[in-house]
């Protein structure tokens, strides 16, 4: 699994900054977020800063990482993750609307075959591949 890790600019030069971050410390390039100031936290990836992050940002994924972590050694990680522990999930505004319709709701992500035509009617197609194609009018698009 890969993922990007917070770390601190101590040095800049242009669009290559020095960054610290979990005891090791990395030259990271900013091209893809600008030129930063010392101080700044940034979201690393692959020695490309992704995104700046606020300071609480870059603890939460701190902790998070270092929960990961514990559990894989079989130590407590519970106190790393206490701001998930005690509050419910909520999703994101633009998934609400989604979330709430009917065949979300019960699980069903395509329409329902038609059992009714038969297998000659369909050619040599089951019903759900019949009916999870896109139609001729929408492939020529």
């Amino acid at each position: 699994m890969c993922f990007g890790v917070p770390m601190q600019v101590v040095r800049t030069n242009g669009l290559m900054a020095t960054c610290e971050g979990s005891g090791r410390t990395q030259e990271v390039n900013l091209a893809l977020i600008g030129e930063v100031s010392e101080g700044t936290d940034l979201l690393v990836y692959l020695g490309s800063a992704v995104r700046v992050l606020t300071p609480q940002e870059a603890t939460q994924i701190t902790d998070a990482i270092g929960a990961i972590e514990a559990a894989a050694q079989g130590r407590d990680f519970e106190h790393l993750i206490q701001d998930l522990i005690d509050r419910e999930p909520e999703l994101p505004e633009h998934l609400r609307p989604q979330a709430a319709t009917p065949e979300r709701a019960s699980g069903k992500n395509s329409p329902e075959p038609d059992p009714s035509r038969s297998k000659a009617e369909r050619g040599s197609k089951s019903i759900w591949e019949e009916d999870n194609e896109p139609s001729t009018a929408e492939s020529s698009a």
